[in-house]
């Protein structure tokens, strides 16, 4: 069973796309509304925010598996993400129980793109894709309306520019907007191109080439949360100190999980080897017992 949380942090185009691919498949979609923008550390766009996402997508599955009788709810983190780096979303699923088969797994994206690819499945070569809020600068609040206007301006963009790999249009406040696109696609941006992002809501538009994570640039190491920077108490701070080592404590269990599962994966494979077995599909029986959260991910 999928499910695929429904808010407008969500690209409109991803839903119907979501749901086409569930079908292929022959699993259940499920589309539940979502209500991060109630949560008021998720609207003031702190560090953090993709803790508050994370832990309103979890307590909005974990309730329905439970109604569902199904094992739990897993999600689509992967080995590399255990080691990105500034990750706060990890530490919200860890601490309400997600499971997550493709990072036990030791399984990194390339390797999960070519066992896609290997199988089928359409979804081998589609492009990384964070939600909506991810585009909106740190300290500015997230609104239903920011977020529609990065949705349009993304939606008329592709279609001024024709087939582009990787795009992002960041809201940097003051109606300006920071457009990210691949190279091939960068070299196609002209007039229409802007025009089409100014007719979108914004007021004035910069084009460079894309870099996941972009808007992680302006984030002090140590705590990540910037509140001194936001104005915000001496225990906010703290507090922000406190989860910038929770998560690093997570990234660093996940980074010997990964070399362990590799380890026993490499060492499985060698057995199946020398005993003339057939691979197993390292998701065999997943999807008949877990709650898998279709998370549209992303930088």
């Amino acid at each position: 069973m999928a499910a695929t949380a429904v808010s407008p942090s969500l690209a409109r185009a991803e839903l119907p796309a979501a749901a086409a691919y569930a079908r292929s498949l022959g699993v259940r979609h499920l589309t539940p509304q979502t209500a991060e923008l109630a949560r008021p550390g998720y609207v003031a766009n702190g560090a953090d925010r993709c803790f508050h996402c994370k832990a309103t997508l979890l307590d909005t599955l974990a309730p329905l598996a439970v109604e569902l009788g199904l094992a739990g709810v897993a999600t689509g983190t992967n080995a590399d993400d255990a080691v990105a780096g500034f990750r706060p979303g990890l530490r919200a699923a860890a601490e309400r129980g997600a499971l997550t088969p493709l990072l036990d797994a030791g399984l990194t994206k390339a390797e999960i793109r070519a066992a896609s690819a290997e199988w089928g499945l359409v979804t081998a070569n589609k492009p990384a894709l964070a939600c909506l809020a991810s585009r909106i600068a740190y300290g500015l609040q997230v609104t239903p309306a920011g977020l529609a206007r990065v949705d349009r301006a993304e939606t008329a963009l592709r279609g001024a520019i024709g087939a582009v790999h990787d795009l992002r249009v960041r809201d940097l406040g003051n109606g300006q907007a920071r457009v990210e696109l691949d190279p091939v696609a960068l070299a196609r941006w002209d007039g229409p191109a802007q025009s089409a992002v100014l007719a979108a809501g914004f007021t004035a538009v910069t084009v460079t080439a894309f870099r996941s994570g972009s808007m992680n640039d302006g984030l002090a190491p140590a705590g990540r949360g910037q509140q001194a920077e936001q104005g915000e108490g001496e225990a906010d701070r703290e507090q922000g100190g406190a989860q910038g080592q929770a998560e690093r404590d997570v990234l660093a269990a996940g980074e010997e999980q990964r070399q362990h599962h590799r380890d026993a994966r490499r060492a499985g494979d060698e057995d199946h080897r020398a005993e003339g077995d057939q691979p197993v599909d390292p998701a065999g029986g997943v999807g008949r017992d877990m709650f898998h959260a279709a998370e549209v991910k992303r930088r």
